[in-house]
C-alpha cells in the first residue's frame, strides 16, 4: 500500500512540476520577445511537451527559431541564443542568456546581462532580480 500510495504522490508531482515549469517558461520567453511571434527550438520530447502547455510553437530547425530551449550547446544553434535547464551549460557557453533548473528541490533562474545584450534582449522589471552582471 505504501509503494502505491509513493508512486500516486510521485506521479502526481510530476504533473505539478511540467505545468510549473510551462508557466515559467511562458513568462520567460513572454517577456524576453513582447509581441513578436515565438518559434523554440528543441531537441528533447520532454521540452516540447512544456514548450506546447506554454502556448508557443517549436520547430525541428534552429535557424527558424528565435530562441533555443536545450540543455547543451548545440553547434547547429551557434548563432542563436538559447535557454538551458542545466547550470553547467549555462556557465560555460556564450550564447546561453539564462538558465532554470532545479537544485535541492528549489527552481532556480538566472540570466547574464552581457549575454542578453548580446542579443539585443531586455529582461523586464518583474525578471530583473535574476540577472546577474557576471559569472
Amino acid at each position: 500500500m505504501k509503494k502505491v500510495l509513493f508512486f500516486i504522490f510521485l506521479f502526481i508531482s510530476i504533473l505539478f512540476s511540467a505545468s510549473s515549469e510551462s508557466k515559467i517558461i511562458s513568462l520567460i520567453f513572454n517577456s524576453l520577445f513582447k509581441g513578436k511571434e515565438i518559434l523554440i527550438y528543441t531537441n528533447s520530447k520532454e521540452k516540447q511537451k512544456i514548450i506546447t502547455e506554454a502556448g508557443f510553437i517549436y520547430t525541428y530547425s534552429c535557424k527558424e527559431a528565435s530562441i533555443a530551449y536545450i540543455s547543451d550547446y548545440s553547434e547547429e544553434c551557434k548563432n542563436k541564443p538559447f535557454f538551458t535547464d542545466n547550470y553547467r551549460s549555462f556557465k560555460e557557453n556564450p550564447n546561453a542568456i539564462g538558465a532554470f533548473y532545479w537544485k535541492k528541490g528549489r527552481p532556480n533562474i538566472l540570466f547574464l546581462k552581457p549575454r542578453l545584450k548580446s542579443f539585443n534582449l531586455k529582461l523586464p522589471n518583474q525578471l530583473v532580480k535574476y540577472q546577474l552582471e557576471e559569472l
